[in-house]
């Protein structure tokens, strides 16, 4: 008999699937090892800071272009770009 599944997947953004790869693979720890901790001390802090927390942990999806400078990424981008990261 199999086991009940208990491990789920989370869409995030391409760019936030490359942050944070790049830095699990820097100090040695797996991907869900390293979301499973942030969500946890998310949910144990207080409101407040949950609320702080949200604010911090959502930057807006933009790009560098030529010049140095931000822009927003296009639509296409945006739906492209969710066709291949998932958690």
């Amino acid at each position: 008999m199999a086991k009940k599944q208990t491990r789920r997947s989370v869409s995030v953004r391409g760019t936030t699937y490359e942050r944070v790869r790049l830095y699990c693979e820097r100090i040695g720890i797996s991907m869900s090892e390293f979301v499973e901790a942030r969500v946890a001390e998310f949910f144990e802090a207080g409101i407040k800071d949950q609320t702080a927390a949200l604010r911090v942990a959502a930057p807006p999806v933009s790009r560098t272009n030529g010049n140095g400078q931000h822009e927003p990424l296009s639509d296409k981008e945006l739906h492209d770009a969710a066709r291949f990261f998932t958690f």
